[in-house]
């Protein structure tokens, strides 16, 4: 093990070290592991793809407040922080992290580090950076080789979490509607007992809106979080059988016994699942799902998701060159989406467009899930969506709320009314 003053380097797979620009320094050769830290936190991962890694560090580790626990009577690292009295996040009890994927409703290829079992094909880890991240990249195929899986972790300089950026592939001659699913056991402290309890919240549930559940040590506050923005995704605390992966079958099985707000203080294991959508053969679709390790709940914040929802990739493939054809007029091109406070007006003649705008009143128990609902309605409209518009009808404890999709041009915001002070307007700005 080599230690810089201002470098980080990783080794995987036994290759010759990359060195990294960072604010700290770690050098790790273990097998088929691979460790990437940014000073906040480390992570380590296995080559089947789970947390937690086979083999141990070498002497000197402890120097580097990383965390490590003995684990088949090696020190190992896992995914950690400095908060967890253990030094862990989970290796220190039940040791089970796992991840699954597959066809809803139709079991999955997975990995569980408790058992170091992998049931996939052709898993393949690999490391890269630069002078700001360093990325962890795991692939493999499933067990039917119907689907590619492939998941980039990045850890940045500075942040208190881990991006894993998740991609699925049909390789199928069919429609698939694929899941992605990772369950593990927090077990943060040690208590005079000898047990690990963690106070387990669903701090957002899906399917509507964001997703969010944490898990916090009740005695140092060591707090761990995965969040999925955006719709299609939910949170489980699914425990049968013990410490097996999350095989997502759908929301009402797996979530709907786990609404918003639910508390459970005890030794068990949380999870997530993310819907991806339906793909067609060749087709691909990315999404996000953020890991939280940090030593004070407070520091747990949510990205805020980006609207729309991109559709489905088509994977590429060598095609025949085109005739030359007419070009189309060029459309403007979309720029990143704005909301803001207010109903949706267009500033020329401040114009509302009710008479085009597609308009649905909706049950909803917060304006975020009316907001989510009402995106999803913008994303499927036939006519190009410029901009949405949600706001509360009814009286005070009403949960009714209205969307309104637009098509015409929409550039700004009123709040002159009393109503129009409580809506929220997303609208795209548009680059000629």
């Amino acid at each position: 093990m080599r230690n810089y003053a201002l470098f980080m380097a990783i080794t995987v797979f036994g290759a010759a070290a990359e060195t990294v620009e960072a604010a700290v320094v770690f050098e790790q050769n273990a097998g088929g592991d691979v460790f990437i830290t940014n000073g906040l936190f480390a992570l380590g991962i296995n080559g089947r793809g789970s947390f937690g890694t086979d083999a141990g560090p070498d002497s000197g580790i402890e120097n580097y407040s990383l965390g490590k626990s003995l684990v088949g009577k090696q020190p190992r690292l896992g995914l950690n922080d400095r908060a967890p009295l253990s030094g862990d996040h989970f290796l220190p009890g039940g040791e089970f992290e796992s991840w699954s994927f597959g066809e809803i409703n139709n079991g999955g290829t997975s990995a569980n580090t408790k058992d170091k079992s992998f049931t996939g094909q052709d898993n393949a880890l690999s490391v890269s950076g630069n002078s700001t991240k360093v990325n962890a990249v795991f692939s493999c195929l499933s067990d039917d080789g119907k689907l590619a899986l492939q998941v980039d972790h990045e850890v940045a300089d500075g942040a208190e979490f881990i991006i894993m950026t998740i991609t699925i592939e049909n390789r199928d001659s069919a429609n698939v509607k694929p899941y992605y699913a990772r369950m593990y056991d927090p077990d943060q402290d040690k208590d005079r007992g000898g047990g690990y309890n963690t106070r387990n919240t669903v701090a957002m549930q899906g399917p509507l809106g964001d997703t969010l559940v944490t898990a916090i040590g009740e005695i140092s506050g060591g707090t761990a979080g995965y969040y999925a923005p955006g719709a299609n995704a939910c949170a489980s605390f699914v425990d049968s059988p013990r410490f097996s992966p999350l095989y997502y079958e759908s929301f009402e099985n797996d979530c709907q016994p786990y609404p918003e707000g639910t508390t459970v203080t005890d030794d068990k294991p949380i999870g997530i699942a993310m819907e991806f959508n339906t793909l067609a053969p060749g087709e691909s679709h990315t999404r996000e799902l953020y890991l939280y390790l940090v030593d004070d709940i407070a520091k747990v914040q949510p990205t805020a998701t980006a609207a729309p929802t991109a559709a489905p990739t088509a994977a590429p493939t060598a095609a025949p060159t085109a005739a030359p054809t007419a070009a189309p007029t060029a459309a403007p091109t979309a720029a990143p989406w704005v909301r803001e406070s207010g109903c949706c007006r267009e500033k020329q003649g401040d114009q509302s467009h009710h008479a085009t705008a597609v308009t649905k009143v909706m049950q909803m128990s917060s304006q975020r899930k009316a907001i989510v609902a009402c995106e999803k309605l913008c994303s499927s409209s036939e006519e190009p969506c410029t901009a949405y518009e949600v706001h509360k009808v009814g009286k005070k404890r009403s949960k009714r709320f209205k969307c309104e999709v637009h098509t015409a041009t929409i550039d700004s915001t009123s709040r002159r009314t009393k109503s129009c002070k409580k809506a929220v307007c997303v609208f795209a700005e548009f680059l000629d």
